[in-house]
This record gives C-alpha cells, sequence and structure tokens, in this order.
C-alpha cells in the first residue's frame, strides 16, 4: 500500500511524519490481509466540509482520497480518524452508496479505529515508528474512543445487542440514507458504537477477519439478509468468523 499525504495545511505535523505515521497505523490491518490495500493520497480537510472522509472514486485506476481533520501533532487523532477511514476504503465504499445497512459498515470503521488505537499502543511501548515516539504509546491508548459505557445513554452496554437491533435498526437505517455512509447523530453513533464494541473481540482474536470487509454485501434487506448474504459471499476460510459475528446478533448464517 501506498500512502500519499499532501505537503501542507498540517499545522506543525511534518507531512513526511504523517506519512511514517499513517503507514504505520495501515499496517496493524494490512498485515492480516491476504491483499494490500488499495494506495490512498491524504489530505486536510478544507474547513467548509470539516469532517474525516473518503471520497468515492470516478473510476476504479483512481486512488482513494481521504481526508483528517486532524491537525498538529495529535498522533492519536490522527490514528483515530485514519483507522476509520482505512475501513471505508476496505470495503470498497463505491458499491455500498445508498444502502440502509451503512450504519453497520459504520460500526465496522468504529472497531477499526478501536482496534488499530489498541495495536499502537501496545507496539509502541516498545517499537515506534521513531525512539522519540515512545512516550506517546500512553495518548494512543488514552484516546477518548466512543466508549458505550461512558455514553450516557443508560450503559447501552447491558442491552443484549439484538435487543437494541429489535429497536432501533429501523431509526439506524433510515439515518443510513441520509447522506453517504449515513448523516448519524450522537446518539445514534453512541448505538453503532455498542454493536463496534460487541464485534471487537471476535477482530482482536482473529484479524484475519479484516478480509471479509471486502466482501460486504449489497443487499438492502434487513441486517439479518444481510450478514447472511455476507456469510455467503464471503470466501470460505473467513466463513467460521462471520458466523461468529452473525451469532453475536443471535442470527444464524
Amino acid at each position: 500500500m501506498q500512502i500519499g499525504v499532501q505537503p501542507s495545511d498540517w499545522g506543525d505535523a511534518p507531512h513526511t511524519d504523517i506519512q511514517v505515521l499513517l503507514t504505520d497505523v495501515a499496517s496493524h490491518i494490512e498485515r492480516s490481509l491476504r491483499d494490500p490495500f488499495a494506495d490512498v493520497f491524504v489530505i486536510p480537510a478544507p474547513g467548509s466540509n470539516p469532517y474525516p472522509m473518503t471520497h468515492c472514486r470516478l473510476s476504479p485506476d483512481d486512488l482513494f482520497r481521504i481526508q483528517l481533520t486532524a491537525r498538529d501533532k495529535l498522533w492519536a487523532k490522527f490514528a483515530y480518524q485514519f483507522a476509520h477511514e482505512l475501513c471505508h476504503v476496505l470495503s470498497n465504499p463505491e458499491r455500498l452508496r445508498g444502502n440502509p445497512n451503512n450504519w453497520f459498515v459504520e460500526a465496522l470503521c468504529e472497531l477499526s479505529s478501536v482496534f488499530t488505537l489498541r495495536k499502537m499502543a501496545e507496539r509502541w511501548r516498545t517499537q515506534p515508528p521513531y525512539p522519540h515516539w515512545a512516550s506517546y504509546a500512553a495518548s494512543l491508548a488514552g484516546y477518548p474512543v466512543r466508549m458505550p459505557v461512558a455514553s450516557g445513554h443508560c450503559n447501552l452496554l447491558s442491552v443484549a445487542v439484538n435487543s437494541l437491533l429489535s429497536s432501533q435498526e429501523d431509526n439506524l437505517r433510515e439515518a443510513s440514507l441520509q447522506k453517504e455512509f449515513g448523516d448519524f447523530n450522537e446518539s445514534d453513533r453512541d448505538k453503532i458504537a455498542v454493536f463496534s464494541h460487541a464485534l471487537l473481540p471476535i477482530f482482536e482474536n482473529q484479524p484475519t477477519v479484516w478480509n471479509s470487509v471486502r466482501r460486504l454485501p449489497e443487499t438492502k434487506g434487513r441486517l439479518s439478509e444481510y450478514l447472511s448474504d455476507w456469510y455467503i459471499q464471503v470466501e470460505p476460510v473467513d466463513k467460521p468468523f462471520v458466523e461468529r459475528i452473525l451469532g453475536t446478533f443471535r442470527l444464524t448464517p
């Protein structure tokens, strides 16, 4: 995977250091992939669009362009945003536009950020990209990711994931259609984080499950149909992991 970084507008962070950082971010997922990520070019988010996002390509030969709002040497923020957007790249987002199940894609992307920050914090204690970056391991470990238990929404993690799905799926499907990959409000994002954290152990125990994200279906039916179609479409080696994801929702393929 080649990562290009626009050499301007990053505050006091040299674009060369950002490139080293983002290469490290990608490595924690890419090492588990059978094929590497597509190449990307990273740009600072313009003031008119102050959100991290992955721009859909006009053709399969184009680079993915990822915009980040992180600036200066806030390496944990860079890592959090870039890991999220890499999951969108992995899913080939052009296929998934206008899909009411994109809230589930968003859950996987939030999971990607948490997964990567945890991996980086562990490795940077002893093997940072530069020796003087070892002290940043603590900020990676302590970055304020969206944790459901602290969300202020009645400890949503105590609610069974399938019960939350039953009560919130219609709302999340509707929100997924508002804009590309969802225009989710804070309450919806807290609910999505419940699913992310419920799935996190599956990805941490067997990171090769990231390969299955490339086979997310275009199915627009409800999640039960969506995940069943995903199970059908993934390679045989990945089926046990998708089956575990189905089991998290008390579904069977």
